[in-house]
């Protein structure tokens, strides 16, 4: 398995790896809110201009020539926003595709996107997991990270 930065090639398994990935996050509210089979192109346009994004990385698990997984990555979090005393990174995304899980693929994904961050000067680096998701709590507490606060997400119709 090799990692690599994701390319325009790459765009339409991406796609289907990002469908595959927001599925498997469990059941929400908003489910009712999101139709998937529409949202298709969106998906894409936004995977595109990640890889068009100069503050933004898409890095992309292959073994052979398949791609088995990808990690995106913001490696300026708050800083539009916000004077700040350290660089923060994010791990936006975290996918790998289900006959994959638990081989591996994440964690280099993840060391990978470690490595990245350092180089690009980030001190620290956040990511939001469900906690509904041991296996990615799991996978991100291997890794050193540990937790900070926990967020509600609350939803009402109106």
């Amino acid at each position: 398995m090799r990692i690599r930065y994701g390319e325009v090639e790459d765009l339409e398994v991406l796609t289907d790896l990002w469908l595959q990935y927001y599925r498997d996050q469990g059941s929400s509210i908003l489910d009712y809110c999101v139709d998937l089979g529409a949202s298709r192109e969106r998906i894409r346009n936004f995977l595109s201009t990640v890889l068009q994004d100069e503050r933004m990385r898409l890095l992309v698990a292959e073994e052979g020539r398949e791609v088995i997984g990808f990690l995106i990555l913001d490696t300026a979090l708050l800083s539009e926003l916000f004077s700040l005393r350290y660089r923060v990174g994010e791990v936006v995304a975290l996918g790998v595709a289900r006959e994959w899980r638990r081989r591996g693929v994440g964690s280099q994904l993840l060391r990978s996107a470690l490595e990245y961050l350092r180089r690009c000067g980030c001190q620290y680096v956040l990511a939001e997991v469900l906690e509904e998701n041991k296996p990615s709590l799991n996978l991100f507490r291997k890794l050193g990270f540990t937790l900070d606060h926990r967020v509600q997400v609350l939803v009402r119709k109106v």
